[in-house]
Formats: structure tokens, sequence, C-alpha cells
């Protein structure tokens, strides 16, 4: 991974590659990659190179056919509603952490589509639902604004016309 390289990693959403450099701590001396999350410069976050588990949650930021093959997904992403608060909590918690894009995806629509339900019945999502929806959409949509272009705000504008179309 190069200095200056954006990708996608964890629940931190779009990141810049700002050093590789070796840290020694308590004798130890690690090798980092370090990362500045693009919409929270004052965050910055040490990644050891030989750590597997964390250096596979660096992903290379999609391409623009990317983005619309996975809106292209999207209406066909099972939306079934997780009944138990803990399960659907650890579910989802599983796919900001570690899961994909299409994770990501299925978890918002799942959300979306209950959100709907409940405002038929003049009720709202849970707090820790709807807390959970905002860090999906913060992700994804951080990423498919920097990727298109176009500020965050349009990207639903954006994934409803490609839908559309």
């Amino acid at each position: 991974m190069k200095v200056g390289t954006l990708l996608s990693y964890g629940t931190s959403g779009v990141c810049k590659v700002i050093d590789v450099r070796k840290e020694t701590v308590l004798g130890k001396t690690v090798e980092y990659y370090v990362l500045s999350p693009v919409n929270d410069e004052k965050t910055t976050i040490f990644i050891p190179t030989n750590n597997e588990r964390l250096v596979a949650k660096m992903q290379p930021l999609l391409t623009p056919d990317e983005i619309n093959e996975l809106i292209a997904s999207m209406p066909h992403e099972v939306c079934e509603w997780i009944a138990e608060d803990r399960v659907r909590n650890e579910t989802f918690r599983e796919y900001l952490n570690n899961g994909t894009r299409n994770d990501l995806v299925r978890m918002m629509r799942i959300l979306y589509t209950h959100r709907g339900e409940l405002a038929k019945c003049g009720k709202k999502l849970r707090t820790s639902d709807s807390l959970m929806l905002r860090q999906a959409e913060s992700k994804l949509y951080g990423e498919i604004a920097l990727v298109l272009g176009i500020d965050v705000s349009e990207v639903e504008g954006y994934i409803e016309q490609r839908l559309k179309a």
C-alpha cells in the first residue's frame, strides 16, 4: 500500500494512507500503515502491516462501474427483518465492521423497509437501528460520492435515478 492511496477501511469509510512507518513500543518495532479518514482529518488510524485481519479491512475503492453494478443489485437484495434485537444488532455490527458493500446495501434496505412499515403505524426505528443505518449510509455514500465526484447529499438522488433507468 503506497502513501497517498485512497481506500475504504472498516467503519471509518474512505481513508487516505498518509504514511507507512515503523514505531517502537515497549522495545518492539512494528511497521504500520497510517490512515487518515477523509471526513475526519483529526483522527489517525495505525494498522500493523503484519496484522492480516486488520489489513484485510483495507479495501480498494469501488470503480464507477462497480458502483453502478452495486446499485443495480439493490432491488434484488433479500429484505427480511431480524426480529430479535440482539441477533439483529450483532448481524448489523458484523456488516458494518467486516461486511462487504453488498452486506451494507442489504442492511440499509432491511432498515429502510422496516422504517417505512413503522411509519405507517406512526412509529420510528429504534435508536440503535437508526444509528447503524446512519453509519452504513455514511460509509457507503461517502465512498460513492468521492468516486463519482459528487456531494454526499446527491448520492440518494443518483441511486434513485439509476434504479429508475
